[in-house]
């Protein structure tokens, strides 16, 4: 496990570089759309964008803890549970509530 903490620069790089390129998609984005639409249906891409930023931001988090031996990313090492807990197939069926998590939280 020490090499793997010693090899986070490379994540860390590459999730910078993509939360860095997805603030310059959403400032673009939305300029774009409200260029071209009224406001309506935009939150939803708020909401999608400014989740995925949300979530690089967590794993930048997770990764600088994890090399500084304060998190040991215990998930990695579980038994890997189906997401679709109706047929054990194709993960989510392309239904954003069935992708994001296995939790029945959402619906």
């Amino acid at each position: 496990m020490p090499q793997a903490r010693a090899n986070t620069g490379v994540a860390v790089a590459a999730l910078t570089t993509l939360k860095a390129e997805l603030q310059r998609l959403i400032t673009e984005f939305r300029a774009l759309w409200h260029a071209e639409r009224r406001g309506e249906g935009y939150e939803v891409l708020d909401i999608r964008l400014g989740g995925l930023v949300a979530r690089v931001d967590t794993v930048l988090w997770r990764l600088d803890r994890f090399a500084a031996g304060a998190d040991e990313l215990a998930e990695l090492f579980e038994v890997k549970l189906p997401m679709d807990k109706w047929t054990n197939g194709p993960v989510g069926h392309g239904l954003y509530k069935q992708i994001v998590s296995p939790s029945d939280v959402l619906h």
